[in-house]
């Protein structure tokens, strides 16, 4: 195959993958690399079996271009950190992607790092995010990533900075506004914390956990039952396994002396989580209810409660998740 047939054959393999038809995109990356092949196109199709699922084969091919490399290459060591990134294996997509910026000081792979040790809570985290700060000022991901870690770190105020650029660089993008929300609320600024909540609930897919802080910050701060539990009802539905959501609900219900829908709450988790009886003993808004006869039923075998679950399900019709039989988090 003479070399512009290999690039026709190429261009028509990314143009199948731009239309989504991934499968016809491998087959024709593998029919013009049977007779030649570019380095940074066996690197796209490495990462497209990845995305395909077919990690052994993504892994392969490019530890293979790696061996076969004349001169080490920074984007090479980056696309296998990618897919052990992609596939869970931590320690591999962090030696990867630190060899691909010792290569080349990128800001990109910088990034990388500084994500990979910013998930297992790791200092060093914060160095890699300023590298990148220098180049991507204006980046949206860089800015949050920053606000976030300083705000888990206990720097409320250069949380707030960042978070906050990272909100005026995109208003429309989730996380900034929920995280807005954590920051004011670490700051004692509760009604700026409810508005950045409320605002994060008007972005096209709003970070989940949005329900479960505005149903706390209703709860705790402003002894609001209604809209506690209206807030923790929308994020059961949309996530209907999220025990901490039904947990919660539990307690709200259980401090209003609601407790036979406490009991339904926990009844709920206790199906999915044992423990839940372990939970209510050590929480000390619960004491009250430790008292009462649901609490006792809630220590017998759960089974002998399940007659309850009619009256559960017309209890929480009024958003509509009486659909589920699939019970997460």
């Amino acid at each position: 195959m003479e070399y512009s047939e290999y690039k026709k054959k190429i261009l028509e393999a990314r143009n199948a993958y731009k239309e989504g038809n991934i499968k016809k995109a491998i087959e024709l990356f593998e029919l013009a690399m049977e007779e030649s092949c570019d380095v940074d196109d066996a690197l796209d199709l490495g990462l497209i079996y990845s995305e395909n699922k077919q990690f052994e084969d993504a892994k392969r091919l490019i530890q293979g271009v790696i061996r076969e490399e004349e001169k080490e290459y920074a984007r090479s060591f980056y696309c296998l950190g990618y897919i052990y990134d992609e596939n869970n294996f931590y320690e591999d997509a962090l030696k990867n992607y630190k060899k691909a910026y010792e290569i080349e000081k990128n800001s990109k792979f910088a990034f990388a790092i500084a994500r990979m040790l910013d998930e297992v809570n790791d200092k060093e985290a914060i160095d890699y995010y300023l590298i990148c700060e220098k180049e991507m000022s204006n980046d949206y991901w860089v800015n949050l990533n920053i606000g976030s870690w300083y705000e888990r770190n206990g720097n409320y105020e250069l949380a707030l900075k960042y978070t906050l650029k990272a909100k005026d660089i995109d208003p429309t993008k989730e996380m900034a506004s929920y995280n807005l929300g954590v920051v004011y609320s670490r700051l004692e600024r509760f009604d700026e914390s409810l508005n950045a909540y409320l605002d994060e609930l008007k972005c096209e897919k709003p970070y989940d956990l949005v329900y479960y802080n505005l149903g706390i910050l209703y709860k705790d701060i402003y002894k609001d039952y209604e809209n506690s539990k209206y807030y923790y009802l929308k994020g059961i539905n949309n996530d209907k396994e999220n025990l901490s959501l039904w947990y919660n609900l539990g307690c709200l219900n259980a401090l209003y002396n609601y407790y036979k829908d406490a009991y339904q709450c926990f009844l709920y988790v206790k199906l999915k989580k044992k423990n839940v009886v372990e939970w209510i003993e050590k929480d000390e808004e619960l004491v009250e209810f430790r008292k009462s006869d649901e609490y006792k039923l809630l220590e017998k075998e759960f089974w002998k409660g399940f007659v309850l679950y009619k009256s559960f399900f017309d209890f929480y019709d009024i958003i509509n998740i009486r659909k589920w039989w699939r019970w997460w988090k």
